[in-house]
């Protein structure tokens, strides 16, 4: 996940930056004799404003990017999940759509998805999601495979 939003050192260093340049500019105009009322309220009013809307565009983007990314790791799990039920080729598109309308079957995917995420414990593990379902019938065979995948990041993360 790519970061946006820099430490609130960064706002501030930049603030300092920028002011010391308006200021400098501002001297230039000065000596110059070409400075008028309006430079000097360019000379607190851009810095603020040049470093707010900086700051607030990458506060948006990183909102945008947290939202997205969160989406994004269950919609990659269901994904494969979805890849590895299609390459043992003992599923129908009835079967999917069984499965997607099967409460019980939803739930032990959000159990899935917490394994993948974060490993097994005592509470959620392998085991019991195999236990949940009989392995003669459609939501027992999916939940085989959905466990060859979490078993193949498992030893892919200890690798």
């Amino acid at each position: 996940m790519k970061r946006y939003k820099k430490p609130n050192k960064f706002y501030a260093l930049l603030l300092l930056i920028t002011f010391v340049l308006m200021g400098g500019y501002t001297l230039y105009l000065h000596f110059t004799d070409q400075l008028e009322a309006m430079d000097i309220w360019n000379l607190f009013l851009l810095p603020l404003l040049f470093v707010g809307v900086y700051f607030g565009g990458d506060t948006l983007l990183q909102k945008i990017t947290d939202k997205r990314y969160k989406n994004n790791h269950e919609d990659r799990f269901l994904e494969s999940v979805n890849v590895k039920m299609r390459e043992s080729n003992q599923f129908l598109v009835e079967d999917f759509r069984r499965l997607q309308i099967n409460p019980k079957f939803q739930e032990s995917l959000k159990m899935a998805l917490y394994i993948y995420q974060n490993g097994e414990n005592e509470i959620f593990n392998c085991a019991k999601l195999l236990k949940k379902f009989d392995s003669k019938t459609v939501e027992g065979k999916a939940m085989n495979c959905v466990v060859e995948l979490l078993n193949e990041k498992i030893e892919n993360k200890s690798v």
